[in-house]
């Protein structure tokens, strides 16, 4: 089990190097000094960049579309958000998710004390809190909606594994343990 973490946990170090994309194209593209479309562009470097429509598509979108696939990301209004930063409450889903304990969290009817956590992740984040993934920033604050850093990310997913913060690492420096 460790080993399948761990594997994870790997994943996880390199989604966390492009969680956030480029929203639109840059104006002015050129292509071997001459003004170029971004389809040009894409068509040149063999990279899918541009949707159906010709329109710009998020970097990493494969990637998203396969933990959609895989059940770990779901996105909102026909959107990943790859362009926004994750927040802390999303990225609670997305360890729980990772462990396959999503059921579980939703099953749950246990309260939290955190007044900025949002009705659809409450579940999620009290599990997590419960089980010793997550803490809040306070007693009464979690962070729900404050974009979620790799450290912090990297720390829930290090606390799912079994490590404990303050024996075997600090969550500000994860990227270490991880490492």
């Amino acid at each position: 089990m460790k080993k399948l973490l761990s594997l994870i946990l790997c994943f996880v170090l390199a989604f966390e190097l492009y969680i956030t994309a480029f929203a639109a194209a840059p104006a002015g593209l050129t292509w071997d000094s001459k003004p170029a479309t971004l389809a040009e562009i894409a068509k040149n470097t063999g990279y899918d960049m541009v949707d159906s429509n010709g329109n710009y598509k998020p970097l990493y979108h494969y990637y998203a579309v396969e933990l959609w696939n895989n059940g770990l990301f779901s996105g909102s209004a026909g959107s990943f958000d790859l362009d926004s930063p994750l927040t802390r409450a999303q990225g609670v889903v997305m360890t729980l998710r990772l462990l396959g304990k999503e059921a579980e969290a939703k099953a749950g009817t246990a309260d939290i004390a955190f007044s900025d956590v949002p009705d659809w992740a409450k579940p999620y984040v009290a599990y997590a809190v419960q089980n010793g993934i997550a803490s809040g920033l306070s007693a009464d604050k979690f962070g729900a909606d404050d974009p979620m850093s790799a450290a912090q990310f990297i720390a829930f997913t290090l606390r799912a594994l079994g490590y404990k913060d303050g024996e075997d690492f600090t969550w500000d420096k994860s990227y270490d343990k991880a490492l």
